[in-house]
């Protein structure tokens, strides 16, 4: 069932770089089917929106990709871009979710001493994994 959904998905975003995009909604449609609590099917139906020049449909549909999970990051980022001030559409910008996103490490940690105050430390093996 994982597969499928993920099949699904894969399959929109095909649909959608494609201009494909009524094909692209059965595609997201029958993921929704699959897992309604997924973020992703949400996020994309944002973007079709988006490519629409439907822009307030777009900002209701990554909100509620952030409101099912707000670490989703895509939906974040496309979120943040369409309620830019400086906004202008480019296909490019768009954030499908497909990329493997990588946690950022803690480079401080708050070390606490005799009187129970917190020291925000650099962690230096954080900083020499980034430089390398």
């Amino acid at each position: 069932m994982k597969n499928m959904f993920e099949y699904y998905i894969r399959k929109s975003i095909e649909e959608i770089k494609n201009n494909n995009l009524s094909l692209a909604k059965e595609y997201i449609h029958s993921s929704m089917v699959l897992d309604d609590s997924s973020p992703s099917p949400h996020n994309l139906l944002g973007i079709i929106a988006e490519i629409q020049g439907h822009l307030s449909l777009a900002g209701n549909h990554y909100r509620a990709s952030c409101s099912l999970d707000a670490t989703f990051k895509p939906s974040l980022r496309n979120l943040e871009r369409i309620t830019n001030y400086y906004y202008r559409f480019n296909f490019k910008n768009l954030d499908f979710g497909e990329k493997v996103e990588h946690q950022e490490e803690n480079i401080y940690t708050i070390k606490y001493d005799s009187n129970n105050v917190g020291h925000l430390l650099k962690n230096t093996t954080a900083l020499h994994k980034k430089s390398l």
